[in-house]
């Protein structure tokens, strides 16, 4: 579903042009989208005058933008403004060095092996049980998973075509043995 937004112009005419220059960008959906709240974010907030922000408007409005969300949200909407000023308005951010994350390195929650035999015996459905034992033992994310189809298993040569695979980029991964 396409959502359209009423804004006041000139906002209204740059936001159109942000919404064009990401895709000719070519990034995906999800940071078009979020890039895009991010502007009209601030622009709620700036009642929609977000061309010529200083520092200290910025400094302020991501204080506030901090208090309220979080530092993935933050980042987002900082992202989506800088991009706005360099493609859209075609000058110079005005906040450099305004932010910055603090390092958290989490380490992601990965199943053990008697937790996926736990998942697998409970799974009831074949179809089901094949598809976590196939996304477990190759490593997959869930999307990656999803994407698979007959075609991309080669059994000859033990591989199975990962499509987009984000983790490393490679797109072939090496199929565990059957016992």
């Amino acid at each position: 579903m396409i959502m359209t937004y009423v804004f006041p112009q000139p906002f209204s005419r740059n936001y159109e042009s942000l919404l064009k220059r990401l895709k000719l960008r070519g990034m995906q959906p999800k940071t078009i989208e979020s890039y895009s709240h991010g502007v009209r974010r601030a622009g709620a907030h700036f009642e929609y005058q977000i061309d010529n922000l200083s520092k200290d408007q910025l400094t302020d409005y991501f204080s506030q933008v901090l208090d309220q969300l979080s530092w993935s949200t933050l980042k987002h909407d900082l992202y989506g403004l800088k991009f706005y000023y360099a493609y859209v308005l075609e000058k110079h951010w005005p906040g450099a060095e305004l932010t910055k994350a603090p390092k958290v390195s989490r380490l992601p929650d990965i199943v053990t092996v008697e937790q996926m035999q736990q998942i697998v015996n409970a799974t009831r459905i074949l179809s089901y049980r094949v598809f976590f034992f196939a996304l477990y033992s190759m490593g997959l994310r869930l999307g990656e998973g999803l994407q698979l189809q007959v075609g991309d298993i080669d059994q000859d040569r033990m591989r199975v075509h990962v499509r987009d695979a984000k983790a490393t980029g490679i797109g072939w991964c090496r199929c565990p043995p059957t016992r």
